[in-house]
């Protein structure tokens, strides 16, 4: 199964609420806002980023992307990687509530 850590930025000056709605528009892609550690720990992404896994291309999930995105802003640049290995530094751990 492929995986992929993916970078979307509202271009001009977006707000903390158009990046909730973004946030929103990607889940309903099947995108999400975390990765878990080797330690087996989940941690959340830093706001605009995203990861998915699937049986997916690049082309795949930049159409996913995009379709997230061209719903809701009128600019967004979008970045997607294929990852082997993912590794972070000071994210964010995801609390049980």
């Amino acid at each position: 199964m492929a995986q992929f850590i993916i970078r979307v930025e509202i271009l001009g000056n977006a707000s903390k609420s158009e990046y909730e709605k973004l946030h929103a528009a990607m889940e309903k892609q099947g995108f999400v806002r975390t990765v878990t550690g080797a330690d087996g720990k989940q941690f959340h992404l830093p706001t605009g980023e995203f990861h998915i896994s699937g049986d997916l291309t690049e082309q795949d999930v930049q159409n996913k992307a995009r379709a997230g995105c061209d719903r809701n802003f009128k600019r967004c640049a979008i970045l997607c990687a294929a990852a082997t290995s993912i590794r972070g530094w000071n994210l964010e751990p995801v609390t049980e509530s």
